[in-house]
Order: C-alpha cells, then structure tokens, then sequence
C-alpha cells in the first residue's frame, strides 16, 4: 500500500510538472500592439498590426472596429494568426475616434487594442500637430487654415527651421497645446521681409475669436532691424483674441529701433469690435532685453541697451485684460530718449471701465 501511494504521488508530480510546462511553454507566447495610438488626417491611409513570437497554433486572433466607425474604410484585413500575420491596411474618411479591437481566445491578451485619432480642423477633431513642419504650415498651407483647429501632441524643437516668417498670419482659430513645449524659434526681420512683415512673433497676429491656451514657449529669439514700425513677442506681434496658460521660458528680443513696440509675450493686446475683450491670462514670461553682439577677440558676447516700448507681458493693452500673470528677466536699455520699460504692461490705453 505504501509502494502505492508513493507511486501515485510520483505520477502526480509528473503530472503536474507537465501540466507547469505546459502552461510556461504557453506564457512564451507573445502578442504586442505596434502602436496603442495614433493621430492620423483625413485622406491618410495607414496600417495596425500585432507583433508576434511563439504563437500557438490553437491561438485565433479577429479584428473589429468600435467607436466611429464611419471614420475609417478597411482597404484589407490580414488575420493569419499562423503566419504572424494579423494587421489591418485602413483609410481615414473623416474625423472621430475609431478603436480597433484585436481579440483572441487567449486569455491574456483580451484586450489589445489601437486608438485612431482622425483630425479634420474641427473643434471636435482637430488637426493633431506632432512637428515643426506641420506647425509652420499653419496658414501656409490651404488644408491648414488659420480659421481651423489645431492640438499639439507632444514637445516640438523648431531648430529644422533655420528662419520662422511669421508671414503676416491672422490665427483666427484654437491652438491647444497640452503643455507641450515649443522651442528654438529663430525670428530675424532681415530674414523675412522687413517691410512686409512687421508684426513678429509664431503668428503675426492672434485674432478676436482666437484661443491660444496651454503652451510652453522655450528659446525665442527675435532680431528686428533699426527701421520699421515693429510689433514683437514670443508668441504674437498683436493680440485680439484669448491668451492663457502661456509659459515663455525664455525669450530675447534684440532691437536697435527707438518705434519698436516689444513685449515678452505678446507686443500689443488689443481689443477689436465690441463682441470680445482681448485677453491674457496666467502667463509667464521672463525676459531678456539686449543687443547682444559676438566680440572674436575675446570670444564672448558683449550687451548693449535695446531700443523702444518694452514690457515683460505686452508693451501696449489697449482695452484688453492681462490678469493673474507675471514677469522677470534682463534688461538694458540703449538710453531714456530711445528706450523705456515696464514690468508687466508699459502703456494702458483703456478707457472703458470694463476693459483693464
């Protein structure tokens, strides 16, 4: 009886132990998703995919789509579990939010799936800006209107644009920026049409109905020449519209012209009409206010004062609001005559009591 039970306890160790490998044999199996999102347009046509190793031949795997689906046409479907093969070739038709479901009897991978983001400039789904090209054809190119909306993805380095020409832009849609930083914007007026482009900044101006919220602007520079009426800030030359939650890291402003009007943000804010105050709302914005100059003998930078209407926010609020927010930094002036500055707003030109 006891060679019995010692018997028995052996075959159901090994029993076991098979049952162990068998299941860790299994584990080795792997599906992965190439991608839990993506932001696509309308027109673009695209691929998703599941990564694979070790598959089993009893894993089945099938695609099917939730959400919006009448924003996407399937072009193919592959589901050739076998092969490795299970992706889907797609179509964005319009926008909305589709999600691809990729299910499989294995229990540990019932939930994998891809979210597609399809932007067509509308305030319900709009253009999704993950690069500095697609940022600088903001009312360059006919599919990105300045009248459209946009949302920024994620962090953008703008160095690949040796020049950004403000072009005279009226942005006159939304721009979300989800606290995503844009950085090395290089603006110099002799390199971008000194006589057609006098209001600097990423746009030229930012228009009544416009909403810029949630950005970080990150190492902007802005050379102006010593002749022409110049309106320039970080993010705008003139503001008519909604500023808000505007982190300008920093910011250098170089100006040798006495008519310039410079602010660190934004060089006028401006209300236009009587149907929206123009406004600017917890921003930041430290400043650096020189002319500075490289010395080859010494081989370091030497400042010299700049020239006009300085402020750390906006050098002129004309019947606008500039609230909850705040400024520092460095600033030498050229001389009283040529140069004056103030720390938030240089010169108020409100008269209404509403406005202020």
């Amino acid at each position: 009886m006891k060679k019995f039970l010692v018997y028995l306890l052996a075959v159901v160790l090994v029993a076991a132990m098979g049952f162990s490998v068998f299941y860790l044999v299994r584990d080795n199996e792997t599906l992965s998703i190439t991608s839990a999102s993506l932001y696509k347009e309308v027109n673009d046509t695209f691929s998703v995919g599941l990564n694979t190793k070790k598959l089993k031949s009893y894993t089945t795997i099938s695609i099917n789509y939730s959400g919006n689906v009448d924003a996407i046409e399937q072009v193919s479907k592959n589901e050739n579990p076998a092969k490795g093969q299970i992706s889907a070739q797609l179509k964005a038709k319009t926008g909305g939010t589709v999600r691809i479901n990729f299910k499989t009897n294995n229990s540990k991978f019932r939930n994998l799936y891809c979210d597609i983001m399809i932007g067509d400039g509308s305030a319900e789904n709009p253009y999704y800006i993950s690069t500095a090209e697609q940022l600088y054809a903001i009312g360059r190119e006919e599919k990105y209107s300045p009248d459209l909306h946009y949302e920024i993805i994620n962090d953008i380095n703008c160095a690949s644009i040796a020049y950004w020409n403000p072009d005279n832009i009226t942005f006159s849609g939304s721009l979300k920026g989800n606290g995503h930083i844009i950085s090395n914007i290089n603006i110099d007026a002799s390199q971008v049409g000194a006589e057609s482009n006098l209001n600097l900044g990423l746009f030229s101006k930012i228009s009544s109905n416009a909403v810029v919220d949630n950005i970080v602007l990150d190492n902007v520079s802005i050379v102006l020449l010593d002749n022409g009426e110049y309106v320039a800030g970080a993010l705008a030359g003139e503001n008519n519209g909604t500023i808000s939650r505007i982190n300008v890291r920093s910011v250098a402003i170089r100006s040798a012209n006495k008519n310039a009007i410079i602010g660190g943000v934004v060089g006028i804010n401006k209300t236009v009409g009587t149907t929206h105050v123009a406004r600017i709302d917890r921003v930041a914005a430290p400043v650096d206010f020189r002319v500075a100059t490289f010395n080859p003998t010494t081989t370091a930078m030497e400042y010299s004062g700049n020239k006009g209407k300085m402020a750390g926010i906006a050098s002129v609020n004309e019947g606008g609001i500039v609230i909850n927010s705040y400024s520092n930094g460095i600033v030498k002036l050229a001389s009283k005559e040529n140069a004056q500055f103030s720390g938030i707003v240089d010169t108020n030109l409100s008269t209404d009591p509403k406005f202020g």
